[in-house]
């Protein structure tokens, strides 16, 4: 999901906000829950079983 479609789901979601930390890897896509893609900063990523 490209970073605008979440700002159309999450209002105070900031577009910018979320490329610079995809970008910068603080925030990670990651297929978890039903092969779904999730974000998640990096540390609970790391986490995460499997």
């Amino acid at each position: 999901m490209a970073p605008a479609e979440m700002v159309g789901r999450i209002e105070v979601l900031d577009a910018r906000v979320v490329s610079r930390a995809l970008e910068g890897r603080t925030l990670v896509r990651v297929l978890s829950l039903r092969d779904t893609v999730h974000l998640h900063v990096r540390d609970d990523a790391l986490s995460l079983p499997g």
